[in-house]
């Protein structure tokens, strides 16, 4: 949670949780370590984190600037998708990547 705070990206991704995070999440697989990065505002976590992370579920964003940040880190998505993510309700996500064939939007109860 608030991966913001342990991987930021800028100038304050020179601390120490931010170093071992990118570790973690560029080799972590070859020792079959996981990473799971949450967070409100993807576009202050370290891009090195976020372009690591296999699958995504992306709730509810408005900001664009945490919209460009997810665009430039999830693959497989359609502009149409992406455009989607503002309107999306409580609960409604999109997720991406090798746990699933194809983007796909759900809704989570």
């Amino acid at each position: 949670e608030e991966a913001h705070n342990y991987a930021p990206e800028g100038k304050g991704g020179g601390a120490l949780s931010a170093r071992e995070l990118r570790r973690i999440a560029s080799e972590g697989r070859k020792f079959h370590a996981g990473l799971l990065v949450i967070t409100q505002r993807p576009a202050y976590v370290s891009k090195d984190v976020l372009a690591q992370c296999n699958t995504s579920a992306v709730f509810r964003l408005v900001n664009n600037n945490d919209l460009k940040a997810i665009e430039g880190s999830i693959e497989m998505v359609t502009q149409a998708q992406l455009e989607e993510i503002p309107a999306y309700e409580q609960g409604q996500c999109l997720i991406t990547g090798v746990g699933v064939r194809e983007p796909v939007t759900v809704k989570i109860e």
